[in-house]
C-alpha cells in the first residue's frame, strides 16, 4: 500500500502546471456601452498599446457609491496594473468622500495638465508605487490607476474616450445584469442621485 502511496505521490509531484492561470480577456468597450445605456452614466475607456489586456469589468460599490471598474494587465507582466474606476459625478461632497475611498490612503501629490485636462495625481509612495489621477470628465469621475508608470497611467488618461450607449436597457434604473455580449454579469452602475 505504502508504495502504491509514493508512486502516486511521484506522478502528482511530477505533473507539468501553468505557473499562472491565464485570465480570458473580456471586452470593455461592449461593457461600457451597455452600462452607459443602462444606468445614464456615460461611460470612458483608454486606448491602451498593445501589450496592455483587458482582463475584469465589473460594477463597483465604493463608499455606498455604485461605479464601474475595467482593469489591464500587461501581457508579458501581470505585476504591471492599470484600471479606470468610474461613477457619476454630483457636484456635492460624495464626489469626494468617493474619490477617498477609492485612493484609499494615498494622498494628493499635484496636479498635471494631461490632454488638456486638470487631473489631479495621487500616489501611496509605497513599493511597488501605486499612482492614480483623477479628473471629471462632463457629467463623469474618472480614476486611472494602477501600478505602472506614470508615463502609462498619463497616456491612457489622455487616451480616454466616452462610449456610446449600446444596445439594451435604456434609463437611469438599475440593471440586474450585463447584457449576453458582456462577459461579466452583475457589470452595471447605476446613477447616483
Amino acid at each position: 500500500m505504502g508504495v502504491l502511496l509514493a508512486i502516486v505521490a511521484l506522478w502528482i509531484a511530477l505533473l507539468p502546471r501553468p505557473s499562472a492561470t491565464p485570465r480570458p480577456a473580456v471586452d470593455v468597450a461592449a461593457s461600457a456601452a451597455y452600462v452607459s445605456a443602462s444606468s445614464g452614466t456615460t461611460l470612458y475607456v483608454p486606448s491602451l498599446p498593445a501589450q496592455w489586456r483587458a482582463t475584469s469589468v465589473r460594477a463597483t460599490d465604493t463608499a455606498s457609491v455604485p461605479g464601474w471598474h475595467a482593469g489591464y494587465t500587461q501581457t508579458d507582466d501581470d505585476r504591471a496594473y492599470v484600471a479606470v474606476e468610474e461613477t457619476k459625478a454630483t457636484g456635492g461632497p460624495s464626489d469626494e468622500v468617493w474619490i477617498a475611498a477609492v485612493m484609499k490612503t494615498a494622498p494628493q501629490r499635484e496636479t498635471r495638465t494631461i490632454g488638456g485636462r486638470s487631473w489631479r495625481l495621487f500616489s501611496d509612495g509605497g513599493d511597488p508605487e501605486r499612482r492614480s489621477l483623477v479628473a471629471r470628465l462632463g457629467s463623469t469621475l474618472v480614476v486611472v490607476t494602477g501600478l505602472a508608470d506614470l508615463d502609462v497611467l498619463a497616456g491612457a488618461a489622455e487616451s480616454l474616450r466616452p462610449v456610446p450607449p449600446g444596445p439594451g436597457a435604456t434609463g437611469s434604473g438599475v440593471s440586474g445584469s450585463a447584457s449576453p455580449s458582456t462577459p461579466v454579469s452583475g457589470a452595471t452602475a447605476p446613477p447616483r442621485s
